[in-house]
């Protein structure tokens, strides 16, 4: 049976998809899915995952639809859908993994909490020679702090440390996970927010605590490296007051969520 199942949010970038799939299959706990959720319908990227999946160790499978602006989370929403494991990790397209990435997520899964990790920001040259070697052995200490990446202290792996419990940092949308029930009890991710900012993250985490839950910090235990590249947005002062009219109106489970495509499968 899987322990989990990785969902890969993903749009345009195929060198970057390449990276994250060349660390999932180095992965220290190997027993997991790949669901690749493409906010897009290309043709390069659906050649480059069949390709791709000819030698994968690891199921790997991708949903795609029209590119319409902005729609991660409808296609959240139908890549939980069709989910085999009952433990759900979200990534996105431009973060590569540690090696005890998935192992740590499923190590410290614990009812009723979300766990979440954080992210060194790679340098744009360490971010280049990665993209022309596909080299996962020069994301070390060393070539961090001479690159001058960024958060650089998040890389260490301190697997022996304490993991804290604590509501005052919200989940990053890149490096998160929990139980798939929990998802489907408040209806997935709300398909309401169009626009990048507050939808695929603040919206569903407000609501989970609407249900209890609680954050569980996995710091210097699921390490990501986030790939360099120039920011594509700014928070939408309209998905700001959108979210603020979701939490008057007080709702846990989302009226735009995943049910829809449940009772297709």
């Amino acid at each position: 049976m899987l322990v989990a199942s990785l969902i890969i949010s993903v749009y345009k970038n195929i060198e970057a998809l390449h990276l994250i799939l060349l660390s999932a299959i180095r992965q220290s706990n190997s027993n997991f899915e790949i669901i690749i959720a493409e906010d897009n319908d290309s043709k390069d990227m659906k050649d480059f995952i069949a390709h791709f999946k000819l030698n994968s160790p690891l199921p790997i499978k991708h949903i795609s639809q029209k590119d319409e602006g902005f729609m991660k989370n409808k296609a959240l929403n139908q890549a939980i859908a069709i989910s085999e494991s009952e433990y759900i990790i979200f990534i996105d397209g431009d973060c590569i993994m540690h090696k005890h990435f998935i192992k740590m997520h499923i190590k410290h899964k614990e009812k009723d909490k979300i766990l979440f990790g954080r992210r060194v920001l790679l340098s744009e040259k360490l971010t280049y020679e990665l993209y022309e070697t596909q080299n996962l052995r020069l994301l070390t200490l060393r070539n961090l702090i001479a690159s001058k990446s960024n958060y650089v202290e998040t890389a260490l792996f301190l697997p022996f440390l304490p993991s804290k419990i604590s509501n005052s940092l919200g989940i990053c949308g890149s490096n998160w996970s929990i139980h798939k029930k929990d998802l489907l009890e408040v209806n997935g991710f709300d398909e309401d927010y169009y626009l990048p900012g507050y939808g695929e993250d603040t919206d569903i985490e407000l609501r989970l605590f609407k249900k209890n839950m609680h954050l569980k910090k996995l710091k210097n235990k699921a390490i990501q490296y986030h790939l360099h590249h120039k920011l594509n947005y700014t928070d939408s002062i309209e998905m700001g007051n959108l979210l603020e009219a979701k939490i008057q109106e007080g709702l846990m489970y989302c009226k735009n969520g995943i049910d829809k495509y449940l009772k297709n499968n």
